[in-house]
């Protein structure tokens, strides 16, 4: 037993779980929520091996940047669930982060399967998205939008677009709020 890799996933699992149940702030700063992705997508790694790559990009001091809890693994565990292990080939979940004038940008895109048309245009039509699997829904990436709009109202907000060469991408636009 490699005693080392089952510690890093128990202190993963663990600091999922601290987040989730300790969590009581609206707006966290960007490294935490940084955090909680490195640690979702360690676990992942675990469980799918080189199926998974993660990249990110961060053009923001992520110390000093403020997002809404709970914004960036969700999207990440959509990436992984409906886009990346859907096919048979290994595929790539990219977060990018800049400042674009005064809003942040904040963009989740993978390289899988892509959002099917009756999801995407359900999600525009404001209905629950389901994938017609069962009973499975996709709650989490309504609550991220839910979220960003009780926050700061419906100036801001979230797009999701099918990328031509393949994949999803899920778009945020915040405003850029920086601790003092």
């Amino acid at each position: 037993e490699d005693a080392y890799t089952t510690e890093k996933m128990i202190t993963s699992m663990s600091n999922l779980f601290r987040y989730n149940l300790k969590t009581t702030e609206q707006t966290v700063p960007l490294n935490q929520e940084l955090k909680v992705v490195q640690d979702y997508t360690y676990i992942q790694k675990m469980r799918f091996g080189s199926r998974i790559r993660y990249d990110c990009r961060i053009k923001v001091d992520g110390s000093a940047v403020r997002i809404p809890a709970f914004t960036l693994q969700p999207l990440v565990e959509n990436a992984i669930l409906h886009g990346i292990l859907p096919l048979e080939r290994a595929g790539t979940v990219r977060v990018d982060v800049c400042k674009k004038n005064e809003t942040l940008s904040v963009s989740v895109e993978d390289d899988g399967a892509g959002i099917g048309e009756e999801c995407l245009k359900r999600f525009w039509n404001g209905e629950e998205i389901s994938s017609g699997k069962g009973s499975r829904r996709h709650i989490g990436i309504q609550n991220v939008r839910d979220r960003i709009w009780f926050l700061y109202g419906t100036e801001y907000g979230m797009e999701i677009e099918r990328r031509k060469e393949g994949g999803t991408r899920v778009s945020l636009r915040l405003p850029f709020v920086e601790e003092q």
